[in-house]
């Protein structure tokens, strides 16, 4: 029975050293890896989450291209430092789309631990206060190994993607109250959607899904009512491709997202040069209108805080 165990143990060992082996973390690394991501069954979950969904946030960063050093900047500013979570326990993954297969891109699943105001008198104060620092230092390693490494691909399966961490349990996405949140410039290429332009004439989703009906049935996301997606939308030459934000829109609410659910953040100056002000995504009084509908954008014209778009009605 002992020799049953080790076998069992060894072989668990084998299976979490290849999960994360491909992000070439440190030993002490994936210690940490290992307690956060075992920590999403501690027991005491039961009790919080009795009568409410569990936050699952996951963050898909496509790096197809290879990121400029002001997309990384962002992306750590506002979605992994900038994530707050609220109680112990609510799960938050990255995902990292690159030349790789998609059944073998990199991810990780993290639980968070309790916030510091909730540490009581009865817990060893210092030991939570540790795991704090170390989840919220993980998070950040974690995200330097991804980002930094040689992803450029040739293709960009942006829906297959969206398809695989919907549906498959691989991504830790099936429960909870989920928030996912896309950083990419929204370029599929794929052999059945391209949404490249051509001849100054941009797809339309509406002619995409004319001409690839039954491949959209058969990759339904299948989204709930209260599932949110936010876009952070990677920009080139600092233009805002607003067609391309609109075929997006319509995509997902044909999926079955709320209006008010859907958000989009565009990029301003990613390309690392200055923006000139008729560049920036501004337009006449009113703002910028998207399938008819007008969007107001705060803009700026250095790159320097973007813009936020709501697609809303």
């Amino acid at each position: 029975m002992n020799k049953l165990k080790f076998i069992c143990l060894f072989l668990l060992l084998i299976f979490q050293t290849n999960v994360f082996a491909k992000l070439n973390l440190s030993d002490s690394q994936l210690a940490k890896v290992r307690y956060f991501e075992k920590s999403c069954d501690d027991n005491d979950l039961k009790k919080i989450y009795k009568n409410k969904a569990r936050p699952n946030q996951l963050l898909l960063i496509d790096a197809t291209d290879p990121l400029t050093d002001g997309q990384k900047q962002y992306l750590r500013d506002n979605y992994i430092n900038g994530i707050d979570h609220q109680n112990k326990g609510e799960i938050f993954s990255m995902v990292l789309l690159d030349n790789k297969n998609i059944s073998k891109l990199d991810r990780i699943t993290l639980c968070s631990p309790l916030r510091e105001d909730q540490i009581t008198w009865t817990m060893a104060k210092n030991k939570e206060k540790r795991y704090i620092k170390d989840y919220k230092a993980l998070i950040n390693d974690v995200f330097d190994v991804m980002v930094n490494q040689d992803t450029t691909a040739n293709s960009t399966k942006l829906i297959e993607t969206l398809y695989a961490i919907y549906t498959n349990k691989r991504f830790n996405f099936q429960e909870g109250n989920r928030a996912l949140l896309v950083a990419s410039d929204l370029l599929q290429i794929s052999k059945e959607v391209d949404l490249r332009c051509k001849g100054g004439r941009c797809p339309q989703f509406k002619d995409t899904l004319k001409a690839n009906k039954r491949w959209f049935q058969v990759s339904k996301l299948a989204l709930r009512k209260n599932d949110i997606v936010e876009l952070y939308y990677f920009q080139a030459k600092c233009k805002v491709n607003i067609e391309r934000l609109e075929w997006w829109q319509k995509y997902f609410l044909a999926e079955g997202i709320l209006n008010d659910n859907l958000t989009a953040r565009a990029e301003n100056g990613g390309s690392e040069a200055e923006c000139e002000p008729n560049l920036s995504g501004s337009s006449g009084p009113g703002g910028i209108k998207v399938d008819g509908k007008t969007i107001n954008l705060n803009t700026s014209t250095h790159g320097l805080t973007g813009f936020t778009q709501h697609l809303t009605n």
